[in-house]
Order: structure tokens, then C-alpha cells, then sequence
């Protein structure tokens, strides 16, 4: 492995054969959380994420989220196109936008029923358009 004694090689190994010192770390900063009342729900908001509560009972802890409070709403994001909605009536799982659009996508029939061109034309419900007389 290597030549020398077995002496000088932890030595040079282990800085030079000097004693480590401890090194003081300063004392850790308080978390500040913050809390927000929306209803009944008690959301409480810190670095690591959020918990809500509602009372003494523990509705979750989420990872990543909003509180919105000039719309009385905080919303938190759930797995697969997901998100969990607080308000003050009560809390639901809503679409994000992205998985809203591509479910109205899916369920779209194909026909485009709005602005002046719905008001020129009217689909005859056999897949046709017909002129509506003035």
C-alpha cells in the first residue's frame, strides 16, 4: 500500500496527526409559522409545508401550497392532477388546470357553441349548420 511506518501514514492521513476540534455550531433559528383561519380550518404554514386542522382534528400535512386569503381559500397540491381546496364552507379535491382542460378535452363533443359565430349559426343537431334568418 504504501512505504513508512504505520504511525506516519494515519498521520498524514488524518491532518498532519493533529486533534480535531469541535466546532460550535450556532444556535439553530426558530421556524416561524404562520397561521391562517379560513372557517372553521386552522392552517398552519411553514418552511417544510402546511398542516390542517380543523379543531383538535388533524386534516393533513401537505408538502406544497397556497393560502389565498383575499379569496378565503388556501389550496394544496395532491398527486395526479390534483389539488385540495379550503374554504370556509368546507374543504374538496378539485382538478389542477392542466388536468381540467385535457377532462373537458375528453369529454368535448366537437362542437364549438360560442361568440358571434353561435349567434349567426345554429347547429341543426345532425352535425349540419343552417342559416338563422334576421
Amino acid at each position: 500500500m504504501g512505504s513508512g511506518s504505520h504511525v506516519a501514514q494515519v498521520a498524514e492521513r488524518s491532518y498532519g496527526g493533529e486533534m480535531l476540534r469541535e466546532r460550535h455550531s450556532l444556535p439553530c433559528a426558530e421556524e416561524v409559522v404562520k397561521r391562517y383561519e379560513i372557517g372553521d380550518y386552522v392552517v398552519l404554514g411553514s418552511e417544510r409545508g402546511f398542516l390542517v386542522m380543523r379543531g383538535d382534528r388533524v386534516i393533513g400535512s401537505f408538502p406544497e401550497g397556497r393560502v389565498l386569503e383575499d379569496e378565503g381559500r388556501a389550496l394544496f397540491k395532491l398527486d395526479k392532477g390534483m389539488l385540495f381546496e379550503i374554504t370556509s364552507e368546507g374543504c374538496r379535491q378539485i382538478f389542477t388546470r392542466e388536468k381540467a382542460g385535457l377532462h373537458g378535452a375528453i369529454c368535448a363533443d366537437g362542437h364549438l357553441r360560442c361568440g358571434g359565430y353561435w349567434e349567426k349559426y345554429r347547429g341543426n343537431g345532425d352535425g349540419t349548420i343552417s342559416m338563422i334568418s334576421s
